[in-house]
Parts: C-alpha cells; sequence; structure tokens
C-alpha cells in the first residue's frame, strides 16, 4: 500500500468524525474490554528526569505550530536544542539532550537506535477535516503562499472545473467519482492517517489493509511507546501534563499562561461546515482513526489522574 503523506486532505477528513448532531461529544466510539484493559494498567507517572533524545513526529494541523514554538522558547530558557531535517545528520552532530521534530511516522527514525521518547499531538477529528481541507484546496489554488503550502499537492484546479469554490459537501458527494478516480487520488490516499501514523513502518502489517490489526498495533506504540501524547482540545492540559514528565526541558516555563495565550476556542469559522449526511458518510470512512482518537483522550484523562493533575472540565 502506497504511504499516504502528512499534508493529505484525508487527514483532514478523519477530524469530522467524532461529529454527530452537530456535537462532536455525542459520537465517542464505544471501546472494547482490551482497549479498557490496556487503559486500566496505565497507573504510573512515567516522569523522564533526563531524556536524551525526544522525538515529535508531529502531525499536521494538530497544533506542531504551538508545540514547536513552545518548544524553542523551552530551548532557549534551558539549554538544549530542538532540531529537524535529516535524523541521521542530526543525530551524529547534535549533542544530547534535544527534541527531534519533524512529520515522520512511528519508526522512521533509525530502528537501531534505543533511548528515544515519542511525543505527539492529535485533534478532534471535527476540528481538524475543515482546517486540513480548506488548507488544501486553498494551496492547490494559489490563494496562500506557495511557502506556506506543501510542494506536493496536484494542479487540480486546472482539471477540476469551480474547484477553487468546491466545499467539503461537493468533495465528499464526487467523492467515488472525482477524488477516488484519479486527479485527488494524493489528496485521500488512505483509510486512516492516524492510525497509520501510530502503527507506523517496522511491521510489515502496517503496510497492509488490515485496519483492525493496524488499529491494535497502533494502539500498543500509542499507549507502550509514546511518553506523551496531548490534544488540542485539550491544549492546557497536555501541555501540563508534557512539563510534568520532561522537567529536563519545561521545569520553570509557564506552560499554562503559553496554552491560554494561543489557545483560540472563539476563532471565526470563515468556510462552510459540513452538512449532517458528509459528517455521516466521512464517518463510516475513518471509523479506525474515530476509534483511536477517542482511545488517546481516555489515555490522557489516565495519565494526567497518575501525575496527579486534574483534567478541566
Amino acid at each position: 500500500m502506497a504511504r499516504p503523506t502528512h499534508h493529505s486532505a484525508w487527514l483532514a477528513l478523519a477530524c469530522w468524525l467524532a461529529l454527530a448532531g452537530g456535537d462532536e461529544r455525542t459520537a465517542t466510539p464505544t471501546l472494547d474490554a482490551e482497549d479498557e484493559a490496556i487503559l486500566a494498567r496505565q497507573t504510573r507517572c512515567a516522569v523522564q528526569a533526563a531524556p536524551a533524545r525526544v522525538v515529535f513526529n508531529r502531525i499536521a494541523r494538530t497544533a506542531s505550530t504551538t508545540m514547536l514554538t513552545l518548544m524553542l522558547s523551552a530551548a532557549r530558557r534551558k539549554g538544549f536544542r530542538v532540531v529537524g531535517g535529516n535524523w541521521t545528520a542530526a543525530r551524529a552532530s547534535v549533542p544530547p539532550p534535544y527534541i527531534y521534530e519533524a512529520p515522520l511516522w512511528y519508526g522512521d527514525v533509525s530502528s537501531e537506535e534505543g533511548g528515544l521518547t515519542w511525543i505527539n499531538m492529535v485533534r478532534a477529528p471535527a476540528k481538524l477535516f475543515g482546517s486540513q481541507y480548506y488548507y488544501q484546496r486553498d494551496c492547490a489554488c494559489k490563494i496562500l503562499p506557495a511557502s506556506t503550502c506543501p510542494r506536493e499537492l496536484p494542479n487540480v484546479a486546472n482539471v477540476i472545473p469551480h474547484f477553487c469554490q468546491m466545499t467539503i459537501d461537493h468533495a465528499v458527494a464526487t467523492w467515488n467519482a472525482t477524488f477516488r478516480a484519479g486527479v485527488l487520488k494524493s489528496f485521500f490516499p488512505g483509510p486512516g492517517i492516524l492510525v497509520d501514523v501510530f502503527c507506523g513502518t517496522r511491521d510489515p502489517t502496517c503496510h497492509t489493509d488490515d485496519m483492525r490489526a493496524k488499529y491494535d498495533i497502533a494502539r500498543r506504540r500509542v499507549a507502550g511507546d509514546y511518553l506523551f501524547i496531548g490534544s488540542v482540545e485539550r491544549l492546557e492540559e497536555s501541555m501540563l501534563l508534557q512539563q510534568r514528565l520532561l522537567p529536563t526541558f519545561y521545569e520553570g516555563v509557564d506552560v499554562r499562561a503559553f496554552a491560554r495565550l494561543h489557545a483560540n476556542p472563539g476563532a471565526k469559522q470563515l468556510d462552510p461546515k459540513p452538512s449532517l449526511s458528509t459528517i455521516r458518510e466521512v464517518q463510516t470512512a475513518l471509523q479506525w482513526d474515530v476509534k483511536l482518537y477517542a482511545f488517546i483522550d481516555r489515555l490522557l484523562d489516565q495519565r494526567l489522574r497518575a501525575c496527579n493533575l486534574t483534567r478541566a472540565e
């Protein structure tokens, strides 16, 4: 199976899947007994006092820029480095401790390298979808500056009439006829970007279309290999937990004030929201991403509780 890119609008589609009846909280999928058993074992506040190499394999449109701003601010105060680019070069030239950031899948850095601490952020499907779809449309139509856009987007504006005015509803309504048929295939390349990112590249199963098996691997990575996964919707709690788990990087940094400064719940919605029929179709298409997001949200609860941090209501 071809590997989709992090800039794919399929990632955007994943983000409406938590919606139902206009309220994203009403569509939270039921976690099964195995999910609950894994969550029940998350009872330890796994503080890493002196991590050498932290890998932030960021996902587009999930507050990754906000996270990087926090990291760079903390780095100036605490004396560590934030690096990107080629992993092999960074590992060879930058002395630890450092945070390595790049849009990677789990396992994209050297599988021979031990002692890595993995962190990430996710975003509720209902909020990411609109942001990602319209962002990519406006990039393809050259409405946004090229310097702010991914390089691999197809030139669909010259192929599909009225694409630059195409709403989310129109895009999903023409899904089979247009999007899967060729020209926009790179916009929608796979059945689940969150599952793919966290499943990673090391296990051959992750390169198949067996979404149940891939979900199981992704869930195991999320619960067992990631020290921290926060969410945009719970930005303040997420940053407080990250500070507790990585004191070498964030001790003394006012992450609460930073989260409140960068949170923008009142931002104006400029582009049309999807209809309920669009939401239902997308919800069916990406059920495994929705389930993984729900698992990560519960995992955040468990880790906050283990570290004696209170969930904000």
